[in-house]
C-alpha cells in the first residue's frame, strides 16, 4: 500500500462448541441497530452510525432515574478514624 501498511486474509478458525461450528476470524460482531453509512452524508461531515449512537444514548438516558447518592462522613483528625 501507498501508505506502507499491509492486507493479511483470515487464516484460522475457532470452534464454538455452544454453536457446533467454526468461527472465522475477523467475523466482528453484529450491530443491534443496523445504519446505513453512505457516500455522501460521509462526504459532507457527518457520521450516520454515530449520530444514531447519540440519539440512541439521549433515549436510554430519558428513561433513567436519577441515582440519588449520600455523601459519607469523612473522617477528620480529630474523629480518631
Amino acid at each position: 500500500f501507498v501508505d506502507g501498511g499491509a492486507m493479511t486474509a483470515p487464516d484460522n478458525a475457532v470452534f464454538d462448541p455452544a454453536k457446533g461450528a467454526f468461527i472465522a476470524e475477523n467475523a466482528g460482531v453484529a450491530p443491534d441497530i443496523a445504519v446505513r453509512q453512505d457516500a455522501k452524508s460521509l462526504g459532507a461531515g457527518r457520521d450516520p452510525q454515530l449520530e444514531r449512537a447519540v440519539q440512541e444514548v439521549l433515549r436510554m438516558l430519558g428513561e433513567r432515574q436519577p441515582v440519588e447518592v449520600e455523601n459519607p462522613a469523612y473522617p477528620t483528625p480529630s474523629s480518631g478514624r
